[in-house]
């Protein structure tokens, strides 16, 4: 899958910014994009909805302050990476952290909460910083697109953890869903993606 990252950088180029050396101890605010070639979900974004992750859905927002016009955009998915954890970008006073369920389910918490499902992990999430953009990946592996009922989209993402059964995706075969890598190109917008995600 490294090779096909590599293939499509240029594709992707467009989109990110370089990083500034002052920038570069500041934790950056990225999104999320899969590539896996030939399929329905290459080069699309990762959106967080519904406290989960998906493509080809989202992203849900909310922002209450007024006029409209003080809320950050709320029009992508923001994130950001340290020591080995993520959290959304968010302005919301205590943030929201991105985990992965005992099924393997990427999901985030909710505003105003840091409770995370029993059994599920925060830690092990890596960005592998680029000049321009990043590889994300939970203990050094990508993720999983699960289609919903019907085999198409939106696809719900998960991470590649053992154990994993057709119980546990939305159309109730494993064997569907499509391996991808998570490339993270900056943020190009200064402060956070949204105000909190739903």
């Amino acid at each position: 899958m490294k090779s096909c990252v590599t293939l499509f950088l240029a594709t992707l180029l467009p989109f990110v910014l370089t990083a500034s050396a002052e920038e570069s101890t500041v934790p950056r605010i990225f999104t999320l994009v899969a590539v896996a070639s030939t399929t329905p979900i290459h080069l699309q974004p990762i959106n967080a909805d519904n406290q989960l992750f998906y493509i080809g859905k989202g992203p849900n927002t909310y922002c209450p302050l007024q006029p409209v016009s003080q809320c950050p955009p709320g029009k992508e998915t923001g994130f950001t990476s340290e020591n080995l954890e993520c959290s959304l970008s968010t302005e919301v006073p205590g943030g929201q952290a991105v985990y992965v369920s005992q099924t393997g389910a990427l999901g985030f918490t909710q505003a105003h909460s840091g409770l995370i499902p029993p059994g599920a992990s925060y830690i092990g999430f890596f960005d592998a910083k680029g000049a321009n953009f990043g590889e994300f990946t939970y203990y050094g592996k990508g993720f999983l697109a699960c289609p919903a009922k019907g085999g198409k989209g939106p696809y719900q993402v998960f991470a590649k953890v053992a154990g994993m059964t057709d119980a546990v995706v939305p159309n109730g075969k494993v064997a569907q869903c499509i391996k991808f890598s998570a490339v993270a190109p900056f943020y190009d917008v200064s402060g956070p993606a949204a105000w909190q995600y739903e």
